[in-house]
């Protein structure tokens, strides 16, 4: 009885999904949706901390405002620091007793 002879078959012999080329997407045309939506993103990003820093400014202002109207409320001249105490006993006290806590 005669064998039959196999082919050895290679790499080159494997079925792909290549030959489809329709369903897949270009490299180019995958480089240019990812960058588009990163962009958007960015783009976002950038809005919403320009608006937050909209916001920030904002409050520094209305607390200059706050500060200024305590100072005048206090008759003090703006340069100098407001409640500080002076003395070393009721600084050294408090620093030795802790944090005190009321419930």
């Amino acid at each position: 009885m005669q064998q039959r002879k196999r082919l050895l078959r290679g790499l080159k012999d494997l079925r792909t999904t290549g030959a489809l080329g329709a369903a897949t997407l270009a490299p180019h045309a995958a480089y240019m949706k990812i960058t588009s939506l990163e962009k958007l993103r960015l783009n976002r990003v950038r809005r919403h901390a320009a608006r937050r820093i909209g916001e920030i400014d904002a409050r520094c202002e209305e607390i200059g405002i706050e500060k200024a109207a305590l100072l005048a409320a206090m008759e003090a001249p703006p340069d100098c620091t407001v409640g500080v105490r002076q003395g070393v006993h009721s600084s050294q006290s408090r620093r030795s007793r802790g944090v005190l806590l009321k419930y």
